[in-house]
């Protein structure tokens, strides 16, 4: 069964990154900052032509 080629079909596969916790990294932590800074980096890095999706159930409060 041969099916046609969609506009779906061509899209880059996309990376979904999923978060939980606190909606806003302490100002006063810059440690964590950089760590998820380059853990983000380093997604990206290996997931070079894909679009990357930001995935959160976080919420003000």
């Amino acid at each position: 069964m041969s099916r046609k080629s969609s506009a779906l079909d061509k899209l880059p596969p996309s990376v979904i990154v999923g978060v939980t916790g606190h909606r806003n990294i302490r100002p006063d932590d810059p440690a964590i900052t950089a760590i998820v800074r380059a853990q983000l980096e380093r997604i990206a890095t290996r997931a070079r032509g894909s679009r990357i999706l930001l995935l959160s159930g976080l919420a003000e409060g």
